[in-house]
């Protein structure tokens, strides 16, 4: 294949490289291109369509999980719920588990997505921490009914290989590489433990509610500052 001196191709040496026949572009004609024009609308608004059904089948599973226990709500009850009959369910979700998986990763998605724009133009470690921990805690307290569910299902066999919170950990630990960089953050440690650690932190309170009984106050600003400072600087006094 011919190059030229820097071993590169020309255009022009490129373009006579090409199978011709196999590029000559034949003219579609109008009527041909509004009928596929009009078949991908039609698809679209379909696929709309069924992810509007999804959406509402997973906010009726969220009511009914968070009234009823995982356990306590059947497959019936929420094709009910959304309007469908049961054959109607299965057809977007073939088991319960499924379900649940599906809700689980719809809203820490959100719970992400939400994060993300929390962080805005922060540049600096400290600020992007703050950022993370305060909008997952307004997220928790907006969406209780979920964590309880998060926390009640989560020992689920089914859901043992469930990685719904990866893009979840994949920001703590973006985060926490921009801590290492600016030497923030020690570097004894794993970063995927350092990660753990601090998402225990931040989730404090949904361990504290569903697992040793206690209701937290709502001190949304208080718990931001004692986990920022247990994280960063430990608990041990300075004197």
């Amino acid at each position: 294949m011919a190059t030229n001196a820097s071993g590169r191709q020309t255009s022009l040496q490129y373009v006579n490289n090409i199978d011709i026949v196999s590029t000559i572009v034949v003219p579609i004609p109008m009527e041909e291109k509004g009928k596929d024009m009009t078949e991908a609308a039609a698809q679209s608004l379909r696929q709309q369509r069924r992810e509007k059904r999804r959406r509402e089948i997973l906010e009726a599973a969220l009511e009914l999980f968070a009234a009823q226990g995982y356990h306590g709500a059947s497959m019936e009850e929420i094709a009910e719920a959304a309007l469908l009959t049961r054959a109607g369910l299965y057809r977007y979700y073939s088991d319960k588990p499924s379900l649940l998986n599906a809700l689980r990763r719809w809203k820490v998605l959100e719970l992400t997505q939400r994060s993300v724009g929390r962080l805005g133009k922060a540049k600096e470690f400290a600020a992007q921490l703050r950022a993370v921990i305060r909008e997952t805690l307004a997220f928790q307290e907006e969406n209780p009914g979920f964590f309880r569910i998060l926390f009640t299902a989560g020992t689920l066999p089914e859901l043992a290989e469930d990685d719904a919170f990866a893009p979840y950990s994949s920001l703590l630990l973006q985060i926490l590489a921009g801590g290492v960089k600016e030497g923030a953050v020690t570097t004894d440690f794993p970063s995927e433990e350092l990660a753990m650690i601090l998402a225990s932190l931040i989730f404090k309170n949904l361990i504290k509610r569903n697992l040793l009984g206690f209701t937290p106050t709502k001190r949304l600003e208080q718990d931001a500052e004692l986990i920022e400072r247990v994280f960063l600087e430990g608990a041990a006094s300075k004197s």
